[in-house]
């Protein structure tokens, strides 16, 4: 790995999950919180494995929700829900793994296709994060997979996906 390449930063309470702060800007280098793509091939693994992921949490979390998981924003209400009702510390490493790596993916595309942002992709794709180009704050990067870890281990603490895009919503027009 060369030397100005970070590792991924793990969750303390599940430390095969990815853990980042919310939002940071970033230069167009190296995460400072995942392993980044060594190669073109690794980067547009990650990418495929990623719809892959959102496009099985449709599938597996359609069943379970009252509404239509279309790749919205409105959607990541009905992925909050589902969130709230679910307890992410009864998982196996690897169902929590899979479940984590569906919802990320869900709300990585929402936030990619609605606000215009670009994978900064990790070779173990859950860890991959976004990053957008704002007005006022240059280059930010935020993680979808992060965002889920903490929504189901924080709940009530942690705000819900849905308000979290508003957030960044807000910040990338600023």
């Amino acid at each position: 790995m060369p030397t100005n390449q970070s590792k991924n930063l793990t969750n303390n309470k599940a430390p095969f999950l990815p853990d980042a702060p919310d939002v940071v800007t970033v230069s167009n280098g190296p995460s400072p919180y995942h392993e980044s793509a060594s190669s073109a091939e690794q980067h547009y693994k990650s990418l495929w494995a990623i719809h892959l992921m959102a496009i099985a949490c449709v599938t597996d979390v359609r069943p379970s929700v009252k509404g239509e998981l279309n790749f919205s924003p409105a959607s990541l209400k009905l992925i909050d829900e589902f969130l709230d009702r679910d307890n992410l510390e009864k998982r196996s490493q690897d169902d929590a793994i899979v479940f984590v790596a569906e919802l990320g993916s869900y709300f990585g595309l929402v936030l990619q296709m609605t606000l215009q942002g670009e994978w900064h992709a990790s070779p173990t794709y859950y860890f991959s994060a976004l990053r957008f180009r704002t007005r006022t704050k240059g280059i930010i990067e935020t993680n979808p997979f992060v965002a889920v870890v903490k929504r189901a281990l924080g709940k009530q603490n942690e705000a819900s996906l849905s308000m979290k895009y508003a957030a960044l919503a807000q910040i990338i027009g600023s």
